[in-house]
C-alpha cells in the first residue's frame, strides 16, 4: 500500500476536482438551477417543469463531445437573470464554439439561445438542443404538438416505455403537469421530436433536435453555423408558490408494502486471470448466488474460459451463471458445451441465450439449443434478452414461449455522466423490469450485469477509438473505488426489488471494476484511487446486506430521493438490517418513521469519506464492534449523515 492517501473528494467520488458548482436561479414562479451551460430541475412548487435543457456535440458513434465554459457572466436580480458564456467542443478532429445566452424574466418566462460554429470539418449524428422531461410529472399525461407547418396534434406521455419515439415533426409543446399550470415550450433553428430515455435507464423523455429517420452521421463542414432558441413559458393559476430553499431534512415513510429481495450476484473479472487466496477469503464472506461468466464460442479458448470458471465458482462457493453467445452453429455448439461441462452440470444455476451477431436473441437459436439445454441442465434457469441494453429487447423483442427469463443489462452512462444525473436513472431501472414485464408473457426479469460504465457501445457506427496512453479505458469509471458507488448500489437494489426483479448481477469480483481491487495495483493508481488489495464500499453494502440472508425488502418512500435512499432488509427470522445513503454533497438530517418496521433497539453506524481509507483496508470495518444505539425520539429516528455518507443500521 505504501503511503496511499485519499483526499476528501477522491474518498466521495473517485476524483479530486471539486463538483460543479450550481447557481440557483428564479424567473417568476420557476425556480432552477444552472451550471456547466446548462439548466435543470426547473420547479414550479413542488412541480417540477423540466428536468434539464442542455446542448451537444455528438460524434459519428454518438459519443457526447467535452465541452468547456469560459467567458462566462452571470446577472442575478429579483426574480430575473441573465447568463451569458462561450462553450467549446474540442476532440481529436472536432472543434466546435458557441456563444449562448440565458434569460429569465418575472413573467414565467426563460429564453435560451444558442449559436455555434464549425472550426474544422468533422462528421456527427447531433449537434443543438435536447430537453429532459421529467417522468413523474409527465408519465400518461396529454401533450399537443404543433408541427413546424403549424399542424397541430394531441399525443400522450408514455406510461410504459416506449420502443420508437413517440412525438415527432415537433416545433412547440404544451402540456398541463398538474391542475394549475400549463407549459409551453417553443423550439426553433430545427426540427424536433421526442425519444423515451428510459430505454436507456435515464429517468426522462427526451426531445432533441434533428429526426433520426435522416440519414446520419452527417458531414459539417468548417465554417458552417447552427442557431437554435428554446422559450419556455409557464402559466400558473395558483400564484407563486414555489420554495426558495430545500431544507435538508429526508423523511422516510413506509409504504405499506414489502417485496422479494432479488438474487444477488458478481460478474467474472475482466482484469484478472485468477483469483488467490487473499482475495478468494475476502469474496468468500459474500454469499452471492451467482458468478456470471461468457462463453463466446467464436472464440478458441472458450473451453479453457468455461473450465477456470468452473473452477472459480467452486472457489467462491457459488453457482454459475453461463451468457451463451452463438454463432449460426449453435446445435453443435450446444453440444459441445454439454460435453465439457460433463461432471459439473450441477453448479449451473442460470444460463442466457444470446446470438453473437444479433442484438437480442433470436426464435432460431433458441429453437436449435433450447431441448439439449433443459434435458442436460434441468436445474437452470434459462433466459433470453440481451446483453446490451433495455431498448435492444424494447425494439426486438424475444419469442418468449420456451424461456424461463427475460435479461438485459443496465448502466447509467449512456448519456450524462455526472453524479447527479447517475442518482436519477435509478428509479428508471424500475420503469424498465415494469416495462418489460409487459412484454415478458409472465417470465421473470433478470438484469445482468449492471455496471457503472458501458462496456460497448451496441449502436457505433464506426470503430471505437484506441486508448489513449495514461487514460483508463472507457469501461472503467473512477467512482467504483468511493462512497458514491456505494450509495448508487443502494438505490439501484431498492428499485430494481421495488418492480419484483427476480435476479441481478452487480459489477466484476475484482479490478478497476469490480468490488475489490485484487492482489495487482491499478495500472494509473493516480487516476484510479486504490492500492493491491483494497476493498471498496461496494463490498460492504453488498456483504453487510447478503450475510443477513435477506428474503424481503420493507419499502419505505424518501421525500427527496435524488439525495438519499432507505434499504430495509428483512430475513427469514424477522431481523433487519438497512442502509441509508446520502448521494449529494451536502450533511443531511434523516428521520425515519419506523411505522412497525423496525421493532427493539437499533444500533447504527455512520462512514463518511473520512472514513473510505478504513473501509479500503479492512474487510471486517462494517462487521467490527463499532455500531450504537439509536435514540428513538417520540417514536421516530433521527440521524445525521455527513455529505457522501452512509448509515448502516441492525435491528437488535
Amino acid at each position: 500500500m505504501g503511503n496511499f492517501e485519499l483526499t476528501y473528494n477522491e474518498a466521495a467520488y473517485g476524483n479530486n476536482k471539486p463538483l460543479p458548482a450550481f447557481e440557483k436561479l428564479q424567473a417568476g414562479d420557476i425556480f432552477l438551477e444552472y451550471g456547466q451551460g446548462s439548466i435543470r430541475y426547473l420547479k414550479v412548487g413542488d412541480t417540477e417543469i423540466l428536468r434539464m435543457a442542455y446542448f451537444a456535440v455528438r460524434d459519428h458513434n454518438w459519443d457526447t463531445i467535452p465541452m468547456t465554459i469560459t467567458q462566462e457572466n452571470i446577472s442575478i436580480d429579483d426574480g430575473t437573470f441573465t447568463i451569458n458564456f462561450k462553450g467549446v467542443c474540442q476532440l481529436d478532429a472536432i472543434d466546435f464554439s458557441w456563444d449562448c445566452s440565458i434569460s429569465g424574466s418575472t413573467d414565467n418566462q426563460i429564453i435560451f439561445n444558442i449559436k455555434g460554429t464549425a472550426n474544422s470539418t468533422f462528421d456527427k449524428n447531433r449537434v443543438g438542443f435536447c430537453v429532459l422531461h421529467p417522468i413523474a410529472e409527465c408519465q400518461g399525461i396529454p401533450c399537443t404538438i404543433t408541427s413546424p407547418e403549424g399542424t397541430k396534434a394531441q399525443y400522450l406521455f408514455p406510461k410504459n416505455i416506449s420502443p420508437h419515439q413517440p412525438m415527432m415533426d415537433i416545433r412547440k409543446m404544451e402540456w398541463k403537469p398538474s391542475s394549475t399550470l400549463k407549459v409551453s415550450l417553443l423550439m426553433e433553428g430545427d426540427v424536433f421530436e421526442m425519444e423515451d430515455q428510459r430505454n436507456w435507464t435515464d429517468d426522462s423523455y427526451k426531445t432533441y433536435c434533428t429526426p433520426l429517420g435522416l440519414p446520419f452521421p452527417v458531414t459539417l463542414n468548417q465554417g458552417e453555423t447552427i442557431e437554435q432558441t428554446l422559450s419556455l413559458l409557464v402559466e400558473n393559476k395558483a400564484g407563486n408558490s414555489a420554495k426558495k430553499n430545500e431544507e435538508n431534512l429526508i423523511q422516510f415513510n413506509t409504504t405499506g408494502k414489502k417485496v422479494v429481495m432479488p438474487a444477488i450476484g458478481i460478474g467474472a473479472s475482466s482484469e484478472y486471470q485468477n483469483i488467490l487466496s487473499a482475495s478468494e477469503e475476502k469474496l468468500r464472506k459474500i454469499p452471492f448466488h451467482h458468478y456470471r461468466i461468457d462463453i463466446d464460442f467464436s472464440d478458441h479458448n472458450w473451453k479453457a474460459t468455461l473450465e477456470k470458471a468452473i473452477a472459480t465458482s467452486k472457489q467462491l462457493n457459488t453457482k454459475l451463471l453461463i451468457a451463451l453467445f452463438f454463432s449460426e452453429n449453435a446445435s453443435e455448439e450446444t453440444e459441445a458445451l454439454i460435453e465439457e461441462i460433463g461432471a459439473h452440470s450441477n453448479i449451473l444455476n442460470t444460463i442466457y441465450i444470446f446470438d453473437k451477431e444479433r442484438k437480442t436473441t433470436s426464435n432460431v437459436t433458441i429453437h436449435h439449443v433450447i431441448d439439449n439445454l433443459r434435458k442436460s441442465f434441468p436445474q437452470a434457469i434459462i433466459g433470453g434478452g440481451t446483453n446490451a441494453y433495455f431498448a435492444e429487447l424494447n425494439r426486438e423483442r424475444v419469442d418468449t414461449s420456451n424461456l424461463d427469463a427475460l435479461t438485459f443489462s443496465v448502466n447509467p452512462q449512456v448519456h450524462a455522466f455526472d453524479n447527479d444525473s447517475l442518482t436519477e436513472t435509478l428509479q428508471a431501472q424500475q420503469y424498465a423490469v415494469d416495462s418489460a414485464k409487459h412484454f415478458s408473457n409472465g417470465l421473470t426479469i433478470h438484469v445482468s450485469p449492471i455496471t457503472l460504465q458501458p462496456r460497448f457501445n451496441p449502436n457505433a457506427t464506426g470503430p471505437e477509438p484506441p486508448q489513449k496512453p495514461n487514460e483508463l479505458p472507457s469501461q472503467t469509471d473512477i467512482r467504483q473505488m468511493s462512497l458514491y458507488a456505494a450509495s448508487w448500489l443502494v438505490g439501484s437494489i431498492q428499485y430494481l426489488a421495488a418492480a419484483n426483479c427476480k435476479q441481478v448481477t452487480y459489477f466484476e469480483t475484482l479490478g478497476t471494476r469490480g468490488i475489490i481491487q485484487g492482489e495487482k495495483a491499478p495500472l494509473l493508481p493516480n487516476l484510479f484511487k486504490a492500492f493491491s488489495g483494497s476493498v471498496f464500499p461496494i463490498y460492504h453494502v453488498l456483504r453487510f446486506l447478503l450475510t443477513h440472508e435477506p428474503k424481503e425488502l420493507a419499502l419505505f418512500k424518501s421525500s427527496n430521493r435524488l439525495k438519499s435512499e432507505l434499504l430495509i432488509a428483512i430475513n427469514a427470522a424477522d431481523e433487519k438490517v438497512a442502509i441509508v445513503s446520502n448521494f449529494s454533497q451536502e450533511k443531511l438530517k434523516i428521520n425515519i418513521d419506523p411505522q412497525e418496521v423496525f421493532k427493539g433497539e437499533l444500533e447504527y453506524l455512520v462512514v463518511d469519506p473520512h472514513d473510505t481509507q478504513a473501509l479500503m483496508k479492512d474487510e471486517n470495518y462494517i462487521t467490527a464492534d463499532k455500531f450504537k444505539t439509536a435514540q428513538n425520539s417520540e417514536g421516530k429516528y433521527m440521524f445525521d449523515l455527513p455529505a457522501f455518507g452512509l448509515i448502516f443500521i441492525k435491528n437488535k
